[in-house]
């Protein structure tokens, strides 16, 4: 046992029956975490974030507002993600 609280799931976010998300991790306003999703300890996930059902995002990780995680992705532990970054990058 971790001693984390349980994880914090906002009434408005919806977590799926088979996704893991782990004790001390908050997720946010409008979130939609799929089956089979696996979210680490001590994470947050911010508003109108969408994490796909092969996602693993490891501990400690910061997941901004908007976000969307796809298919196949895997954050190791202590990543944050940034959406201006992204679209940052899809442009060069």
């Amino acid at each position: 046992m971790s001693g984390l609280p349980a994880p914090f799931i906002h009434e408005s976010a919806y977590v799926d029956e088979g996704a893991l998300v782990g004790n001390g991790t908050k997720v946010w306003h409008f979130c939609h975490v799929m089956p089979g999703a696996v979210i680490g300890e001590r994470c947050n996930l911010g508003q109108n974030v969408v994490v796909m059902g092969t996602v693993t995002i490891g501990d400690n990780c910061k997941i901004q507002n908007n976000v969307s995680l796809y298919d196949g992705v895997v954050l190791e532990a202590e990543v944050k993600t940034i959406r201006d970054a992204i679209e940052k990058e899809k442009k060069k």
